[in-house]
């Protein structure tokens, strides 16, 4: 199963990172590769069950919250025809009083798309510090 683990500090704290991240509607922002997110069910911005539609062009992948824990946590459940997954975030305090995020995003994919599955790790790996970075300026402008 594909796995990464993306990592950002920040002097932030935790109640205001958890509003940025965990809100999908500000994935447009922040995250490459992604051209809309649209409200499907559920409570807004983010809670147990809310439901979005995210666009990155031909693509459109499924995300329910399926565990909510302001401002410490927030899982997604990922799915779409081709593959299923999670998007797992934790937000923890630190000692100077900001955020450390942790992000880890978890999928496999299903019938003929397993095939694509080495790809689909590579594909990450070619995010790898773009997602960390966007994450940074986003938060930290």
């Amino acid at each position: 199963m594909p796995s990464h683990t993306y990592h950002l500090t920040t002097e932030k704290p935790p109640e205001e990172v958890f509003d940025v991240f965990a809100d999908l509607r500000e994935a447009e922002r922040w995250m490459p590769g992604i051209k809309s997110v649209e409200h499907i069910s559920g409570p807004t911005p983010v809670g147990l069950g809310s439901r979005y539609l995210v666009s990155s062009g031909s693509v459109m992948i499924d995300y329910m919250a399926v565990e909510v824990e302001r401002p410490r946590l927030v899982v997604w459940r990922v799915k779409h025809p081709s593959l299923e997954g999670t998007d797992r975030w934790t937000f923890a305090a630190t000692d100077a009083g900001g955020t450390a995020v942790e992000y880890v995003t978890d999928f496999e994919y299903s019938g003929f798309s397993k095939i694509r599955s080495p790809f689909g790790s590579l594909v990450l790996m070619g995010l790898d510090g773009k997602i960390e970075k966007a994450m940074a300026e986003r938060i930290d402008g």
